[in-house]
């Protein structure tokens, strides 16, 4: 992820009962937070702008959400993605976390559940995002199913070395297992890291 010395929050929201919400989320973790009243919007200040956590709400991407979802994880394998849904709306909540949201809200009451996925989702995308090129590599590799000894023989390391990185990749990634990277992999649409981006984001108004 490109450098930058602050916090960003991407919001799709039109919801005018989130807005002390999102003052909140500024306060307490020291982002900016920039709205979004339209997907298509959000996701081409994502094709030049990093972002850290992405906050949707389903009702204002329709039956987009999915694409959108997915289209932004491709563009940020690291950034967690926050959607809200009705309450009840369990079957599309399930195809939205497929798609490779990290986190499903019901659209919440009070701000507690929202402000605590916020805040998971920020240590989870400095996690990812805190991965050295040669750990790269070792998690592409982990992901297309080589066992150590080809990892080694690839990258020209010893196997100890690479039992290393691996397990440095699970413990910032906060997994256990092989599988749970390949599922989380996958899920993110994860590629390969972005390339640098310009630092220079604005504010885009809500019609």
């Amino acid at each position: 992820m490109a450098h930058k010395d602050y916090t960003r929050v991407f919001v799709v929201v039109r919801a005018a009962q989130l807005s002390d919400w999102l003052g909140m989320i500024s306060a307490s973790y020291g982002a900016v937070v920039y709205r979004f009243c339209h997907w298509r919007s959000c996701l081409r200040r994502l094709r030049d702008a990093a972002c850290d956590v992405l906050i949707v709400d389903s009702d204002v991407t329709g039956a987009k959400t999915c694409h959108f979802i997915a289209q932004a994880r491709r563009t940020w394998p690291w950034l967690s993605c926050i959607v809200l849904v009705d309450k009840g709306a369990v079957g599309r909540a399930v195809a939205i976390m497929k798609a490779g949201a990290t986190d499903c809200l019901e659209k919440p009451g009070d701000p507690e559940p929202l402000l605590a996925a916020v805040e998971q989702g920020l240590r989870r995308t400095a996690a990812g995002a805190s991965l050295t090129a040669t750990q790269l590599s070792v998690l592409h590799l982990i992901v297309a199913g080589r066992t150590n000894k080809d990892i080694a023989e690839r990258l020209g390391r010893s196997v100890r070395t690479v039992e290393t990185h691996r397990r440095s990749i699970f413990r910032k990634l906060g997994f256990r297992t092989s599988l749970e990277v390949m599922k989380w992999a996958m899920s993110a649409g994860f590629y390969g890291s972005p390339g640098l981006v310009s630092d220079e984001v604005s504010n885009i108004p809500c019609d």
